[in-house]
């Protein structure tokens, strides 16, 4: 129920970013600085050369209003300079905020429902052993501050007089800010989600169900079947056969100076390279033995 409590929150903002965007589609060109122009522009075939759906109808709410989208960008792609964007931002931080706090709890010790990678954790300077939720803990900091642009610009467009005004410029700090930032949040928690594992207290136990369930059915945990495992964790997958084969178990450490057959072949390629660019000078200019070459190779 929590996760699809979030999933129908983000249903939510994405339909108040759909209106966002049917507000934007409006084109303003032709407008002028208040009053329209004095020329003969088809602006309805303009709108629809540059991706709009239809022309906004009054040039003084074109060029005095921010509460819609202008659309700078080409093909009706929306640059998000509105009141608009910034509350659809704003709750969609928030959204992202409480379900940062969720994770933010429920990896902590004293839950240990979850667990987040290390890419998305710092460890304690003071506790080495705590583990950090850095990632969650500034996403949900960064809800405040969207709050903050909001009512901000909202009370930039509250005492203007009609038409356009200066004071207008100041929602490019705001929106672009809110925009960018945002990009970057939906990154960091979309990495954080998948890479999200079993807290080890759970999966610590959840292995010694594995044990016990092999030991009652006598048989190696190479034999156990899928549906066995998943009658513990419906974590596991089809993959975690990989787990029982020494082949793979060895593998695994692929680095330089490992046991992988890769990581050795790489050791006998230096090893063989050293012994032919070495052999001849060696045993010419420090009198080395061949036989020692030959034990070598």
């Amino acid at each position: 129920m929590k996760k699809a409590l979030f999933a129908w929150w983000l249903r939510g903002d994405l339909r108040r970013l759909e209106q966002c965007y049917t507000s934007t589609d409006q084109c303003p060109l032709g407008c002028g600085a208040l009053a329209g122009n004095p020329f003969n522009i088809d602006r309805k075939a303009l709108a629809a050369d540059l991706g709009f759906s239809s022309v906004m109808h009054n040039s003084m709410m074109a060029v005095a209003d921010r509460d819609f989208v202008d659309p700078t960008f080409t093909s009706k792609r929306v640059s998000p300079l509105s009141a608009d964007y910034l509350y659809f931002a704003t709750m969609l931080c928030s959204h992202l905020s409480r379900l940062s706090e969720d994770l933010s709890l429920y990896s902590s010790a004293e839950f240990g429902y979850e667990q987040l990678a290390d890419a998305y954790s710092t460890g304690s300077s003071l506790m080495p052993q705590k583990k950090n939720p850095d990632s969650v803990e500034l996403v949900r900091g960064k809800a405040a501050t969207f709050i903050g642009r909001l009512t901000g610009f909202l009370c930039v467009l509250k005492g203007l007089p009609s038409t356009y005004n200066k004071d207008l410029q100041e929602d490019k700090e705001a929106l672009f800010d809110v925009a960018f930032t945002l990009t970057d949040l939906l990154g960091v928690l979309t990495g954080v989600v998948t890479t999200m594992r079993m807290a080890f207290r759970t999966a610590h136990g959840k292995a010694g169900e594995v044990v016990k369930l092999a030991e009652e059915l006598q048989k190696p945990f190479s034999s156990l079947s899928l549906d066995e495992l998943r009658s513990i964790s419906p974590l596991f997958t089809a993959d975690v056969s990989s787990v029982w084969s020494f082949e793979s178990s060895v593998e695994q450490y692929s680095s330089d100076g490992g046991t992988g057959m890769a990581a050795v072949a790489r050791q006998m390629e230096l090893l063989h390279s050293f012994v032919e660019s070495f052999k001849l000078g060696a045993h010419v200019e420090h009198k080395i033995p061949v036989d020692f070459f030959m034990i070598v190779e």
